[in-house]
């Protein structure tokens, strides 16, 4: 009876699906990748193409995305190179040249102006979505991200008023013996914009109503997340979507609010 039942649970077990013998090996598949001159988990995006089909294309494209993962974590100069010849299969051979590691050993920001210092830090360093943040003093350094962070930075002053700020090419210094790197990232502020004059339709009494509890005054500094709170602010008290339109005007450095409401 026991030998009975053995039997049946075994009949009963779905078998593995089989493996073709050598199928990495298979003509047009890439049956095997090495590297030199980097760890192998340097190049992890090309090594997993493995077994893979061998599509010359697709390999162009992960050379460039593991060249550029490798600037991120801190080697600006890292080159992929990769040959392939007839072996088992398709065999790609990987010679990277990495080159020193740098990390930002100190940012200059040249200016005079009196934005936060803080502020600037944090709108110059790049949040990577693995939760590791770049482009600050003692992280790794990647060229490729600089013209995001001039953007970032960009946006913090015209947030806070400079609306005609200019940021000139962030000058690098690589020193090979430390393996740092210093920035210096020269800004043009110009004038700083006052809130000019508040207005709103004045046949529209909803309109005014929120007016009046904006929170804003005329000659203040404008700063973008005060009108973004104003704006929500608004909107709770007369029960409808309230908008404020900004509009600068270069010749008296004020920039006007005008309230709209949606009905």
């Amino acid at each position: 009876m026991r030998r009975l039942l053995l039997l049946a649970l075994v009949a009963c077990h779905t078998p593995a699906t089989p493996r073709a013998p050598g199928l990495a090996c298979a003509p047009g598949r890439i049956g095997k990748v090495t590297v030199t001159g980097a760890p192998r988990s340097a190049i992890a995006p090309l090594a997993v193409l493995e077994g893979t089909l061998d599509e010359p294309e697709r390999t162009t494209r992960i050379v460039a995305l593991t060249e550029a993962l490798l600037h991120r974590e801190g080697y600006p100069r890292a080159k992929l190179a990769v040959a392939r010849h007839t072996g088992c299969g398709v065999e790609l051979a990987v010679t990277a040249a990495l080159g020193p590691r740098f990390r930002i050993a100190r940012i200059v920001f040249a200016t005079a102006d009196d934005l936060d210092p803080a502020v600037r830090r944090d709108a110059f360093a790049i949040s990577l979505d693995s939760g590791r943040r770049i482009q600050t003093v003692g992280g790794d350094y990647d060229a490729g991200w600089l013209e995001t962070s001039v953007r970032q930075l960009a946006t913090a002053y015209k947030d806070r008023g400079w609306t005609n700020v200019e940021i000139g090419e962030v000058a690098v210094h690589e020193d090979d013996a430390t393996g740092t790197v210093e920035l210096t990232v020269p800004i043009t502020p110009h004038d700083r914009f006052k809130i000019g004059e508040l207005r709103a339709a004045p046949d529209d009494p909803v309109a005014l109503a929120a007016l009046a509890t904006i929170g804003l005054r005329s000659g203040d500094w404008f700063d973008a997340r005060a009108v973004e709170l104003a704006t929500d602010r608004m909107r709770r008290h007369v029960g409808h979507r309230v908008y404020l339109r900004t509009t600068p005007r270069d010749d008296h450095h004020v920039i006007d609010v005008e309230l709209a409401v949606s009905r």
